[in-house]
């Protein structure tokens, strides 16, 4: 799932703001009057790509794009979800052995974690 948002600030400090975020910034604006759009693709807060699409299918790639595109001060920002790995931190394994009565641990498990079932 993807989280997007939009951000009403010009391109130099939305890009400060999403340093080493891996994303894409979308926003619409005109040249020569007519309607484009522009898009930028970051990857741990590197520009990977810069592209701005004219009405026409004309398109604008790099240092160019970059150009028209750091005045615009409304961009949609998706944001890519990270791993459910990096979200959720990872539980020791349950015991192999049953809880003993006596409340002692076997001597066999030496400093492992353990969790037990609640009554």
């Amino acid at each position: 799932m993807r989280d997007q948002r939009t951000y009403f600030w010009d391109l130099p400090t939305l890009l400060t703001y999403l340093r080493g975020q891996s994303c894409e910034l979308t926003t619409e604006l005109k040249i020569s009057g007519k309607a484009a759009r522009g898009s930028i693709v970051l990857e741990k807060g590197t520009i990977m790509s810069c592209q701005l699409v004219l009405q026409n299918g004309m398109q604008i790639n790099g240092e160019q794009a970059y150009k028209k595109l750091e005045t615009c001060t409304q961009w949609q920002v998706e944001l890519e979800a990270r791993d459910k790995k990096e979200k959720t931190p990872s539980l020791p394994p349950s015991p192999t052995q049953p809880f003993s009565p006596s409340g002692k641990l076997p001597s066999s498990t030496g400093n492992a974690w353990y969790v037990y079932p609640l009554r």
